[in-house]
């Protein structure tokens, strides 16, 4: 008959604790996407950015990066001397580019999109009130 040494027993329960935890973290995860992923909805629907509650306030984010550059669309619209200037591409500096030649800011996403591809995130920021 083998018997468990009292460490080995107490080990064991602890792990098994770890696990718990470990699997409702993850539940706790997916409850929280899914929370948020309502909120932005919310908020995009009434086309607010931030909410201030009683805990503190949530933010909506918004971002758009863009790959797979079409370089030599970009330099044949704002010329090789200013294309230089921009060679690790900033989309902040590309935009003023754009609007110097003749791009107004409001179309500048719509040309963007068409010499890279643009990929859209989204998030929601919980910000809570700092309690002393």
């Amino acid at each position: 008959m083998i018997f468990m040494q009292e460490w080995e027993i107490i080990l064991d329960n602890m792990t098994k604790k770890l696990i718990d935890i470990d699997k409702r973290k993850k539940e706790i995860k997916v409850e929280e996407s899914r929370i948020k992923e309502e909120i932005k909805k919310m908020m995009k629907l009434n086309n607010l950015s931030s909410w201030t509650f009683e805990k503190g306030s949530i933010t909506h984010h918004k971002r758009i990066s863009y790959s797979n550059w079409n370089m030599s669309s970009i330099i044949t619209k704002i010329g090789q001397k200013q294309f230089n200037e921009i060679i690790q591409i900033k989309i902040g500096v590309l935009k003023e580019k754009l609007t110097i030649n003749g791009i107004s800011p409001e179309k500048h996403d719509d040309y963007l999109s068409t010499i890279a591809t643009p990929k859209i995130d989204e998030w929601i920021r919980l910000n809570k009130k700092k309690t002393t």
